[in-house]
């Protein structure tokens, strides 16, 4: 393991296998060395294997290891809380999930529990409910029943990434759930390697001293009162807030902004807060009177921490924009194809990790033919600024596709199982 694995700091679980296929029944070890430690991914494999070896009472089951599966977990910083949890978590979306307890009086830790994809994957007839009274057990020997009694408890989805054994062939493959594509609260891959970045903020780097002095623009210009943010800066005193109105421009500064806050581990102070807040109380869905609006307040959601873009609000959005669709057309409303409708194409590619709207796919074959046909015209009339719009839009369609090929393969794997 090379490259970012030498510098990204997450936790790790190593499972060995004794024989396939890769579940429960054939698991030799599955350990780790602690997931929310400090260390980087190369460090947690090597201390994760010994613990799983060592420590793990099934490897009595077997003498003859043969397969080996790493998992690689987001930093804690990038866990989810997941609000209404039974409603909110979805076995499709294949994340690990997280449960953690504190007696509601004193504050002691109760106890933790994590499970990786492959549990929820292999119990078909589990519901929300099962898997979370599983966790419950696994952590405190109590029911999630009793234990919501006097604890807090909390539920967190954890993006992941899995290299693994193909068996059929031989060779090592990669399975990204969330943690370098989509993230449920985060928009960017970008976001995924802050703890990189940031570990190089320390060192003269071009980058980063490029990344401070845009922060230090927005948080020495940005209005105190309002938490809006300087538009445009002409010295000695003039200062223009927002976008001259435009709501897909503001909205897309601000989302900028938060991203950037998360790239230097801000985005939790209260200033940050702050922009986050008036943008939305300023932005709401039902006041957006068209698709390309609806889309910028959509990419915001994406970007916000603290799991603020639930199944629910996705849906919405997604709903939203769909309402905008005219059949006849063939397009969105009001939309051009070199900047509004890639925007648009965009954000429903990664609503669609979470919500698996079919519509969604119908709409992106639509999306990669027309512009198979028309690309020359558009680039031609509109240049590199229609060009970074399409190219994120066909990148995240493909983030879209995978995850399709991703839940297909995963789904023959449930049927696998249940005839086990």
């Amino acid at each position: 393991m090379t490259g970012i694995w030498n510098t990204l700091k997450s936790g790790t679980f190593v499972t060995i296998y004794f024989n396939i296929p890769f579940i429960s029944e054939n698991v030799y070890c599955c350990m780790s060395n602690g997931i929310s430690n400090d260390k980087v991914v190369v460090g947690n494999v090597i201390e994760s294997s010994k613990v799983c070896v060592l420590d793990d009472s099934r490897t009595s089951r077997s003498s003859n290891p043969k397969f080996v599966e790493i998992t690689v977990l987001a930093a804690p910083k990038r866990w989810r809380p997941i609000p209404n949890w039974s409603q909110n978590i979805s076995r499709e979306r294949h994340r690990t999930i997280h449960l953690s307890a504190t007696d509601i009086r004193t504050g002691h830790h109760l106890g933790s529990a994590v499970y990786l994809p492959t549990v929820w994957n292999e119990r078909p007839d589990w519901s929300a409910v099962d898997l979370i009274n599983s966790l419950a057990e696994k952590a405190t020997d109590e029911t999630i029943t009793d234990l919501q009694d006097h604890a807090n408890v909390v539920v967190s989805e954890i993006d992941s990434y899995t290299i693994t054994q193909n068996t059929s062939s031989s060779t090592i493959q990669g399975i990204d759930q969330g943690l370098f594509s989509f993230s449920f609260g985060s928009s960017s891959p970008l976001v995924a390697y802050r703890t990189v970045l940031h570990s190089h903020f320390t060192r003269p780097s071009i980058a980063a001293s490029i990344l401070k002095k845009a922060w230090q623009f927005y948080v020495h210009f940005s209005n105190p009162l309002t938490h809006a943010l300087v538009y445009i800066f002409k010295p000695p005193n003039q200062i223009q807030y927002d976008n001259e109105g435009a709501v897909v421009r503001t909205l897309a500064d601000v989302t900028a902004f938060i991203k950037l806050a998360q790239l230097l581990d801000v985005a939790d102070t209260p200033s940050v807060q702050a922009v986050e807040q008036q943008a939305l109380k300023r932005y709401n869905l039902s006041g957006l009177d068209n698709a390309q609006n609806v889309a910028a307040l959509g990419e915001l959601m994406l970007a916000l921490k603290n799991n603020f873009l639930n199944l629910k609000n996705a849906k919405a959005i997604e709903n939203k924009l769909y309402s905008f669709w005219n059949e006849k057309y063939q397009n969105f409303d009001d939309a051009d194809l070199a900047f509004a409708t890639p925007q648009i194409m965009l954000v429903l590619a990664k609503l669609y990790v979470l919500t698996h709207n079919p519509r969604t796919l119908y709409l992106a074959r639509w999306f990669i033919q027309n512009y198979e046909q028309n690309l020359d015209t558009i680039l031609t009339e509109n240049g590199t600024f229609a060009a970074n719009w399409i190219l994120q839009a066909i990148s995240e369609i493909f983030v879209a596709m995978s995850t399709l090929e991703s839940s297909r393969t995963q789904g023959l794997c449930h049927k696998r199982v249940a005839t086990l």
